[in-house]
C-alpha cells in the first residue's frame, strides 16, 4: 500500500535525494542537463517554495514512512490574449526504480489532476526529452499529446566577439 500526500518541509531531505536521482538520469540524454556547483541549494528552495506556494503542488508517494516518488505541479497564467487564463505545468515526476510499474506514478498524476481540476485548471503541460521514448509513450498514455516542439542549438563559440 502507498500512501499519496502533500510534502512538508520535514520530506525535503528524501526529495532532493530522489531529486538528485532524476538529475542524473537526465544526462544520459544530453549534457545540457548539467547541474552547476550551486543546484543544491537552488533545488533546496524551489521546492520549499513548492511546499509554501498556494498555486503549487509537492506530491509525494510514501511506502512505510519512506518517499518513493514524488510528483511537482504549478499553477502558471498564459498570455492575457487567450481565452483559458491559466494552464497547469507538470514539472517533475520521479518513482524509485524498484517502485516502478506498479501504478505509483499513475496515482501521483491523478493527485494532481485532481488539484488542477479544483482550481479550474483546463490544461496540463510538461516537457519531456526526446531522447527519453519510454517516458513520452508513458505520457502518451496518460492521454498527454504532443503538440509543441521546442528547440536549442549550441552556438559555437569561436565566432563570437
Amino acid at each position: 500500500m502507498v500512501d499519496i500526500r502533500e510534502a512538508t518541509i520535514e520530506d525535503l531531505d528524501q526529495v532532493l535525494a530522489l531529486n538528485g536521482t532524476l538529475m542524473q538520469t537526465h544526462l544520459q540524454y544530453d549534457e545540457y542537463y548539467r547541474l552547476n556547483d550551486a543546484s543544491s541549494e537552488v533545488y533546496t528552495a524551489y521546492f520549499r517554495r513548492l511546499i509554501e506556494d498556494d498555486t503549487a503542488r509537492l506530491l509525494v508517494a510514501l511506502k512505510s514512512e519512506t518517499i518513493i516518488g514524488f510528483i511537482t505541479g504549478k499553477i502558471e497564467p498564459r498570455p492575457p490574449v487567450f481565452a483559458i487564463p491559466q494552464k497547469g505545468e507538470i514539472n517533475s515526476v520521479f518513482v524509485k526504480a524498484p517502485f516502478r510499474r506498479r501504478g505509483i506514478g499513475g496515482q501521483l498524476l491523478r493527485r494532481m489532476f485532481d488539484w488542477f481540476t479544483e482550481r479550474g485548471v483546463e490544461y496540463v503541460e510538461l516537457s519531456v526529452d526526446v531522447k527519453n521514448t519510454a517516458s513520452m509513450n508513458v505520457w502518451i498514455s496518460c492521454g498527454f499529446e504532443p503538440w509543441q516542439l521546442i528547440m536549442k542549438r549550441q552556438l559555437d563559440r569561436s565566432n563570437s566577439g
